[in-house]
């Protein structure tokens, strides 16, 4: 029974030992006798201990990696602060395994090189200005690690540039400047067109009282002409009347000043008055 026992143990083991799942999302690679067997895919799998084992569970989904901020020189001899990320996937198990031993120290060494470079090859303006332009860059060089390391980039992203603080500065005080500079122009704008536009309301103000006084004269001479019109049909009672009324005016005035004392009215005048009133 002890025997028998210990067999079945035995076997239980092995069968436990031999029976393997695979989860999604990773590929795991086989090793016999201390050589590459093959590779493992998602699902069941029968491995044969002790001859086989597992070598490596390699992710085969998309990851991320953090490169740390380091100092880069560029062409201009600027030393600016640079960090990036980028996002990788496991395309081929075999040499993610076989051909490289930390995948993410790797990368992380190769990032900072090929960024010491790209930045190297820059101006400072150009960097700070130029992002996608060094995401591309980097995402080039980063290419050929495909075939060597079988992993392929699937994208890069520079997270910050730093300047130096005294560029800070400047920069800020650039940027002072400019804004100082169009607020100056905006005004000097503003003053024009507020001058354009009082200069038109002038003109305009000017043609309407030239209009008006060329109206008044109008009138004051279709007055006259409605004056002497009536002079020809009625004789000279209208005119009279006309001249009286307006000697009624000029009285109203010369009545109304502080500095007149004594009227004289001429005799012609009060005798045409009366004769009218009579009328």
């Amino acid at each position: 029974m002890v025997i028998v026992l210990t067999v079945v143990v035995v076997v239980l083991l092995f069968v436990l030992a031999s029976v393997k799942t695979v989860p999604q999302g990773e590929e795991w690679i086989i090793e016999r006798l201390g050589r590459y067997n093959r590779t493992l895919k998602p699902g069941l799998a029968i491995i044969i201990p002790p001859i086989e084992m597992v070598r490596n569970k390699v992710n085969v989904r998309e990851q991320f990696l953090d490169v740390p901020s380091q100092a880069v020189i560029t062409k201009d001899n600027a030393i600016v602060q640079i960090d990036a990320v980028f996002f990788y996937r496991v395309v081929d198990s075999y040499n993610a395994t076989y051909n490289i031993t930390n995948i993410d120290a790797s990368l992380i060494q190769l990032a900072k090189t090929n960024l010491r470079a790209i930045i190297g090859s820059m101006e400072l303006e150009h960097a700070l200005s130029n992002r996608d332009e060094i995401n591309g860059k980097l995402r080039n060089n980063l290419a050929g690690i495909e075939n060597e390391w079988g992993i392929v980039i699937t994208r890069v992203e520079i997270k910050d540039i730093l300047p130096p603080d005294t560029i800070v500065k400047a920069m800020e005080k650039q940027i002072q400047a400019d804004r100082e500079k169009r607020a100056v122009i905006l005004q000097s704008e503003a003053n024009r067109e507020k001058q354009r536009l009082e200069s038109e309301g002038y003109l305009i103000a000017q043609t309407n009282k030239a209009e008006a006084i060329k109206r008044v004269g109008q009138a004051q001479a279709d007055v006259i002409s409605m004056i002497g019109k009536a002079i020809k049909e009625n004789g000279e009672t209208a005119g009279l009347l006309q001249l009286g009324e307006r000697y009624v005016e000029a009285l109203k005035e010369i009545s109304s000043s502080n500095a007149s004392k004594t009227i004289i009215f001429p005799n012609d005048i009060m005798e045409a008055l009366k004769g009218i009133i009579n009328k």
